[in-house]
């Protein structure tokens, strides 16, 4: 399956009230300390990425502080998210309020 399908998958699976399966989230990616990043998409419009440091990545070393790509999901209780490539569990935030990242509001 495609990283598109499995996102497709993915969202139908959250608009019907499911949860990632206990399997994803072992397997996931995790960020802590992190912060929410507004900024624009390459297509123009606005997207939200998260920053902060990286443990369980399978291309980023632990520890490394590094930007997700854009958030297609966001759990409402943020325990996770779900980016166009992942799953990422969410640690303890940084407690900064949300960047905008050079846009005029």
């Amino acid at each position: 399956m495609s990283l598109k399908e499995e996102l497709g998958t993915d969202i139908e699976s959250y608009l019907r009230g499911e949860q990632p399966s206990q399997d994803a989230m072992t397997k996931a990616a995790r960020i802590d300390d992190w912060a929410p990043l507004i900024s624009r998409g390459l297509r123009g419009g606005y997207v939200m990425t998260l920053v902060g440091k990286v443990s369980n990545h399978p291309a980023v070393a632990d520890g490394k502080v590094t930007e997700t790509s854009e958030i297609c999901w966001l759990d409402r209780e943020r325990r996770w998210a779900r980016t166009r490539s992942r799953l990422w569990l969410l640690g303890e935030p940084e407690g900064s309020e949300i960047a905008v990242d050079g846009l005029e509001l």
